[in-house]
């Protein structure tokens, strides 16, 4: 599912046959399979945590349990070829929101066991495996889903088998072919390009859909679970498990799998990431298709690749805690702030007209009641267009008054967009503009207009307390 596989394609030399095992293997009812040796996961960078492991199927199944066992389930699954080292960043803050946090290797990646031969892997497989470990050997329920890559082909077959399991969905830079679309020609260079190397780069593979710069730790912390070609048989695998023929056999689940998620009225949250050429648009898929996607605040990730976790792990902590909020996340720092606001537009100066796009300049102004009492002034620059339900606006608004008893003020930065009725917005706190009892303020301020009116739901952490107290 990369669409870096042209670019390394180029980079790489890529003749010959692909470098698959050749083993015998003997007969039985589980896989034969490779363990990665323990030591080659020794002093990883800001992977503290402890091993987890689970017989599935005849293998060992590593993941981790971070958080309090009596929390709720937060599930982070990854896709390829990457393991449970992609969220080591987003796992420590969930975990301090008073979530249990959940993160499995899949089978053939990671700590967890590697079948050798190439026939083991299957989608159906892969959908076993990890049912096989979260319902059965876990027992998990009332789960929050986080999934990415094949993390969401996986994690939305098993939404789809078992809904009840599932409190509410968040994705990024996945989907769930049915066989009604076509990929694009990157997923076919990568397909290529994964089944002709010789030698599968997993760590490069991840430095090449990530924006920033991984360290050389990092990137060896992604080669560490394939000592060798035999190890990356499930890596190879997974580009070809993708059902992109009408007689694939995944496909019927599949599409059995969105008869459910086409009826689902829990809360879907798509934040997908703004530099993958292969996603680009899917987010869209599920927000027109999925009830339960209306009204919430999705996020386009800016400046993020493929890779999401790596790029804004901070981000997408903040987003989805603010979305769904852990029994603790007030002690962690975070809160959460409601009510209405009255606004009001004055014009500055004279519109700009060209062709019927129409670029203007206004003051706005707002009074807030509720959790957050004071008045919002500020200036917006907006820009109308000939196509309907096409415009966009920016702003910088200067909010005074009092936020949960603290006095003080912060800015709010406004984007927004309307692409043909389609609407993204997102008010942030400008760094460092808190004053008063408000200095070091951060958050997001979500807006809802309806029946009746304008509310606001603005989400924020402030520093701790000196005594190290919550705000």
């Amino acid at each position: 599912m990369l669409a870096q596989g042209l670019m390394l394609a180029l980079m790489l030399t890529a003749p010959g046959d692909s470098a698959m095992p050749t083993d015998a293997v003997p007969d039985g009812s589980s896989p034969a399979f490779l363990r990665t040796d323990d030591a080659r996961f020794e002093g990883l960078p800001d992977y503290p945590f402890q091993p987890h492991y689970a017989e599935v199927a005849g293998l060992r199944v590593h993941y981790l349990d971070e958080g309090p066992r009596e929390g709720p389930v937060m599930l982070l699954l990854h896709g390829e070829p990457s393991w449970s080292y992609l969220y080591r960043h987003m796992i420590p803050p969930l975990a301090a929101a008073g979530y249990r946090v959940i993160a499995p290797d899949l089978v053939g990646f990671g700590k967890s066991d590697k079948p050798i031969r190439r026939e083991d892997y299957s989608y159906a497989a892969h959908v076993g495996w990890m049912r096989e470990l979260l319902f059965e050997r876990l027992a998990l329920a009332d789960i929050t889903l986080f999934a990415q890559d094949w993390g969401g082909l996986i994690g939305l077959r098993l939404v789809g088998e078992h809904p009840e399991r599932f409190a509410r969905v968040a994705l990024s830079n996945t989907f769930l072919p049915d066989g009604s679309g076509e990929m694009p020609e990157a997923f076919g260079r990568w397909r290529e390009f994964s089944q002709a190397v010789p030698e599968f780069p997993s760590g490069r593979i991840l430095q090449m859909a990530t924006t920033r710069q991984l360290s050389d730790a990092e990137i060896a912390a992604y080669d560490a679970p394939f000592p060798e070609e035999r190890h990356k048989t499930g890596a190879r695998a997974f580009p070809m498990l993708v059902p992109i023929t009408p007689d694939d056999p995944a496909l019927p689940a599949n599409r059995a799998a969105w008869a459910v998620l086409e009826q689902w009225s829990k809360p879907l949250l798509t934040l997908f990431s703004d530099s993958d050429p292969i996603t680009a648009g899917l987010d869209r898929v599920f927000r027109e298709r999925v009830p339960g996607a209306a009204g919430q605040p999705h996020r386009t990730i800016v400046g993020a690749h493929h890779f999401v976790q790596e790029d804004a792990a901070a981000e997408l902590v903040k987003v989805l805690l603010a979305w769904a909020p852990g029994p603790d996340a007030d002690r962690a720092g975070l809160r959460r702030a409601e009510g209405r606001f009255v606004p009001k537009r004055t014009p500055l100066g004279e519109p700009l007209d060209e062709e019927g796009v129409v670029l203007a300049r206004e003051r706005l102004e707002k009074a807030f009641e509720g959790d957050l009492e004071g008045s919002g002034d500020g200036e917006m620059l907006t820009a109308m267009t000939p196509v309907r339900g096409s415009a966009g606006y920016v702003a910088l608004e200067r909010v005074t008054g009092r936020l949960h008893g603290r006095e003080g003020s912060f800015v709010l930065q406004h984007h927004g967009l309307m692409r043909r009725g389609e609407p993204s917005l997102v008010l942030v706190v400008v760094p460092d503009s808190g004053t008063g009892a408000l200095a070091g303020i951060e958050g997001e301020m979500a807006i809802e207009i309806g029946a009746e009116g304008h509310r606001y739901r603005f989400d924020y952490s402030l520093p701790r307390d000196a005594d190290g107290g919550s705000p």
